[in-house]
This record gives structure tokens, C-alpha cells and sequence, in this order.
């Protein structure tokens, strides 16, 4: 604003100049005129010339300003580069953090199946040990008993020493005592005989001494298989436990640099307060990102599901796996008794027929569109994974409809001819018609495991946990009206014909439905 005052001034007193130029030359005043304009004029020229190095001094301060300002916008863009390049980091750590957290909890589970081996085979040592010890005493009677052959060997050789010195003492008598001497000799023969036969017994006891021997030396090997897994297995779980250890470190790390992170964050917050926006909208991906990672989470856990619970209130064909089998088909059903049932037993229509032997009923057999049987190997399986309960809707002919559900359920193995261990509290309408198949063995026409004098699987002409032919024969002859046929499909209670329709179906306990 000043610098424009004078300029005006400058240009005013030029006009004046122009304007008076001819009458200052005609009247000889022009020489005066100059003095008293440059008298005039010299402070205000002293001091633009004082203002005019102000405003370079100005002009180098501000350009000085501009270039701190270009510094700090580069420093700022540094920062910036460095703070997205920490949230990345962050965000891969939180990634490796979830990761490492579900592979502790794998660990763990390794480290309980682990336990659970190691006590099964401290167990078998146990009884191995019991075995050897059993086995040693008897190798110790055994050797006592061989002691005291050899001692009645040694008394017969004496004896047959002393008889055979008679003999030749006897012989000089020949003539005079030759009854005698065949008598002797007879004496001797069967002397020799009872030798023979000891000694025989003798080598019996050896070759007896040598099996057991083989036997100890088969068991010690066993043992020390067993000691090797166990001291294998032991190692396992310190190896376990040690990256338990380490993966808790690493995690307890990363938390750590975090919080590093985190107050690295809170020192830039000047400058993380001009890109609030943009973290907002990475913050926003990020929610979305992780929708989208618990998505597949869904996804993965339906691919190993145990149970029809991950298929939601489905009632279609699905592929589950159970522990030590590969994954297989199931029949879901959530319109009988709420979302999440497996289906293991259904007769419709007749279709197929369940009079079947012990090696069907083990694999199974039937379509899941129809009538079918899961197989006692896939139902050992699964009430071996988890807790599950059961529950069995049966359907009469004149369309009236009957329940009983059991709080718990659960089948023994194979070796234990699959038998019904586990039945829990009953409620229903139907009755408690498994009551009396508490503990009993599965049966069918070819194994009968029932408690009967005859078979039961054979006069029921199904398979079932008979325990004397019982109160219930859901896997008998279909018929195709209400009958009281005992081979027909019966739950003996309210309804005491056979029933049109059965449906057999399990769910987990630990699963909360809604």
C-alpha cells in the first residue's frame, strides 16, 4: 500500500513537471524548481530505497518460507507413506495374530487328542507290565517244576547206577540166580522207561520254558515299542507346548508392537487429523474385509462340518465328515423338531428292505431321497465326536403322529458290537419304548448278540438292540397297514400297530438353537 503512495507521488510531481516545464524555462526558475523538488523529493527516495530493501528482505524471507514450506510438505508426504505403510503392517499383524491364535487353539486340541493317546498307552503298558509280571511267575513255577525233574532225573540215574552194579555183582550168579536177575533186568527196563519218560518231560518243560522265554521276549519288545511311542509322544507334547509357548510369545510380540504402533500413531496426530477421511473409508474397507473373512470362515466350516448345524434350517442332502472316515452324505431335516438334525434311519413307503445282514448294517445302506440306514460305523463315529441327542418321530396309518426324544445317545464300536451305551432322558409322547435297550448289542439275523434264548433279529426279521426280542423293532418288516405283527414296525406304547412312517435323527448337545 505504501509502495503504491509513493509511486503516485512520483507521478504527480512528473505531471507538474510537464504541466509547468515552459513558463519554469521562460522565467529562469527551473534550476530553483529542481533544488526545492529534489529537496523534496530525496527523503521520500531515501525511504522507497529503505522500504525497497525491506520488501527484498521480505521477498527472501518469504521465499525461505516457501522452501521450509516445500521441506515440510515433503516431510509430511514421508510421514504419510510411513503411516499408511505402519497401518499395513498393522493390519497383516491383526491378520497374523488371528492366524496364530487359531493355531494355538489347533495345538491345543492336538496337545488333548495327544493326552488322550498318551493315557491309552500308559494304559497298555500298564497291562502289558501286568502280563510279564503273570508270565515271570509262571516262568518261575515252570522252573521250579524243572528243578525238581532234574532232581528225580538225578535219583533215577543214581538208582540205575546202583541196579546196574548189582547186575554185574549178580552176573558171577548167573546159574544160581538167573529168576532173579530177569527180574532185576525187568526192574532195570522199566527203570530205563521211567527215565525215558522223565526225560522227555524234561524237554517238554524246556521247550514249554523257551515259548514262555519267546513270549517274554515278544512282550519286552512290545514294551519297548510302547515305551518308544510314549517317549515319542511325550516329546510331541513338549514340542507342542513349546510352540504353544513360543506362538503365546510371538502373540504377546505383536501386541507389543501395537502398542509401539500404537503410540507412534498418537505422536503423529497432527497429521493423522488432516487424513481422518481417508482412515475412516479404510476403517470402512476394513469392516468390510472382515464381513467378508467371516464369511469365508462360514464357508470353510460348513466344508468340515460334523453336523447338519452349519446348513442353517436346510433340509437338502449334505456332506459332512466324522473322525476317522472319509466325509460322507447325509439327509438334514429342520421340519420335524427345529434346524440342525442328522437324519440316520427313515422308512417311508416300504421301498427297501432292512431285513439285511451285520455287514450291511455296518457300511450302511438305502438312498437318502427314499428309505435308508446311515451304517453303525458312520453312528458310532459321530456319537463318538460329539454329545449328541436323539430323537424319533413315528407316524401311524390313520396320520397321527408320535415322538420320543432322549437327551443324550451314543454307540460303543464295533469290538463292542456297536451296543447302545448311552440313552439320556426321555420326553415325548410316544413312550419309552428304548428304555429296555439301555446297554444292550446290536443284533442282526447273522450275528445274534440279544439276551434271548433264540434269535431275535430272525423272529422280528429286523435288527435292533434286542435285549429279550424288546418293546421296540423300528428297523422291521414294513407292512402296508396297521398291523400287531411282531415283525412289524412297532414302539410298543399309545400306538400298538406298525407305524407308516420313521424318522431317526441326531443333533449336537453343544450347539445353542434358536
Amino acid at each position: 500500500m505504501f509502495f503504491k503512495q509513493i509511486l503516485l507521488l512520483f507521478m504527480l510531481m512528473q505531471a507538474m513537471v510537464f504541466a509547468f516545464g515552459v513558463d519554469l524555462q521562460a522565467t529562469n526558475l527551473k534550476s530553483e524548481f529542481s533544488v526545492k523538488c529534489f529537496g523534496i523529493m530525496q527523503p521520500l527516495l531515501q525511504e522507497i530505497a529503505v522500504k525497497k530493501e525491506k520488501i527484498d528482505r521480505f521477498d527472501e524471507i518469504i521465499q525461505n518460507k516457501e522452501n521450509t514450506l516445500v521441506e515440510i510438505q515433503s516431510k509430511y508426504d514421508q510421514v504419510q507413506i510411513k503411516l499408511a505403510v505402519a497401518e499395513t503392517a498393522l493390519r497383516e499383524k491383526e491378520h497374523q495374530l488371528v492366524q496364530q491364535q487359531d493355531l494355538c487353539n489347533s495345538h491345543r486340541n492336538n496337545s488333548n487328542v495327544k493326552d488322550e493317546l498318551l493315557k491309552a498307552y500308559k494304559l497298555q503298558v500298564q497291562d502289558k507290565t501286568i502280563r510279564i509280571e503273570q508270565l515271570l511267575k509262571e516262568s518261575k513255577e515252570q522252573a521250579e517244576l524243572l528243578d525238581s525233574c532234574k532232581l528225580q532225573a538225578k535219583a533215577k540215574e543214581v538208582q540205575i547206577e546202583q541196579l546196574q552194579e548189582v547186575a554185574q555183582a549178580n552176573e558171577l550168579l548167573q546159574l544160581a540166580t538167573a529168576k532173579n536177575v530177569t527180574q532185576k533186568e525187568e526192574q532195570i527196563q522199566q527203570l530205563l522207561f521211567d527215565a525215558k519218560e522223565t526225560k522227555e518231560q524234561i524237554e517238554n518243560y524246556k521247550s514249554q520254558i523257551k515259548s514262555k522265554d519267546e513270549q517274554l521276549e515278544k512282550l519286552h519288545a512290545e514294551i519297548h515299542w510302547n515305551n518308544v511311542k510314549v517317549q515319542e509322544l511325550e516329546n510331541s507334547l513338549r514340542n507342542k507346548d513349546q510352540q504353544i509357548a513360543e506362538l503365546q510369545a510371538e502373540v504377546k510380540r505383536m501386541l507389543n508392537q501395537r502398542s509401539a504402533l500404537g503410540l507412534q500413531v498418537d505422536a503423529s496426530e497432527m497429521q493423522i487429523e488432516q487424513k481422518q477421511s481417508e482412515i475412516k473409508n479404510l476403517q470402512s474397507e476394513l469392516h468390510e474385509v472382515q464381513a467378508q473373512l467371516s464369511e469365508y470362515r462360514m464357508q470353510v466350516d460348513r466344508l468340515q462340518s460334523t453336523n447338519c448345524h452349519w446348513f442353517g434350517n436346510s433340509s437338502d442332502i449334505h456332506k459332512i465328515r466324522a473322525p476317522g472316515i472319509d466325509p460322507f452324505e447325509v439327509l438334514c431335516d429342520s421340519r420335524l423338531a427345529g434346524p440342525g438334525w442328522t437324519v440316520i434311519q427313515r422308512r417311508i413307503d416300504g421301498s427297501e428292505n432292512f431285513y439285511r445282514n451285520w455287514s450291511d448294517y455296518r457300511v450302511g445302506f438305502g438312498s437318502l431321497q427314499g428309505e435308508f440306514f446311515i451304517g453303525m460305523e458312520k453312528l458310532y463315529r459321530l456319537t463318538m465326536a460329539q454329545t449328541q441327542e436323539l430323537y424319533i418321530h413315528l407316524e401311524a396309518f390313520d396320520n397321527s403322529t408320535y415322538f420320543a426324544r432322549y437327551a443324550d445317545f451314543s454307540v460303543g464300536s464295533e469290538s463292542e458290537a456297536y451296543a447302545l451305551k448311552l440313552l439320556g432322558t426321555y420326553t415325548g409322547n410316544a413312550s419309552d419304548a428304548l428304555y429296555f435297550a439301555r446297554n444292550r448289542k446290536f443284533s442282526t439275523h447273522d450275528v445274534d448278540n440279544d439276551r434271548s434264548d433264540g434269535n431275535c433279529a430272525e423272529q422280528k426279521h429286523g435288527a435292533w438292540w434286542y435285549d429279550r426280542c424288546g418293546h421296540s423293532n423300528l428297523n422291521g418288516r414294513y407292512l402296508n397297514e396297521g398291523s400287531k405283527d411282531h415283525i412289524g414296525i412297532y414302539w410298543l406304547g399309545r400306538h400298538a400297530f406298525s407305524f407308516k412312517a420313521v424318522q431317526m435323527m441326531l443333533r449336537p448337545k453343544s450347539v445353542q438353537y434358536t
